[in-house]
């Protein structure tokens, strides 16, 4: 093979091998391409899923707030219908003596009209 012969040949080669590196060049372009997009969508997936994070974080604190007050009045609710129910109690026991005095009172008259009749 002659010198020139050789030139040729490595021109074709290096013509072969400059080919095959402008097709990796346009996949490579293409890939960072596809990653660039794939990027840009994964940024817009976060950005919504942090924006629906933090309304659903609110949501969830309002929430808590209002279950936190609702609770806060039941136990209020709770202490005045215990208050209610001591009062009442007390007004029964009241009652339930006032009753027991009656009672003896008409037992003794009872007792006094039965001694007064032998």
């Amino acid at each position: 093979m002659t010198t020139d012969q050789r030139f040729d040949d490595v021109d074709r080669r290096l013509a072969a091998l400059l080919a095959v590196t402008e097709a990796n060049s346009n996949q490579i372009n293409q890939l960072a391409g596809s990653v660039n997009a794939l990027t840009r969508s994964v940024d817009e997936m976060r950005s919504t899923f942090s924006e629906r994070f933090n309304h659903l974080e609110h949501q969830i604190a309002g929430l808590a707030s209002e279950t936190a007050g609702w609770f806060t009045g039941v136990v209020e609710q709770a202490a005045a219908d215990r208050a209610v129910m001591q009062q009442m109690q007390s007004e029964v026991r009241g009652l339930q003596t006032e009753n027991h005095r009656i009672l003896e009172y008409l037992q003794d008259q009872r007792r006094g009209d039965a001694g007064t009749e032998n």
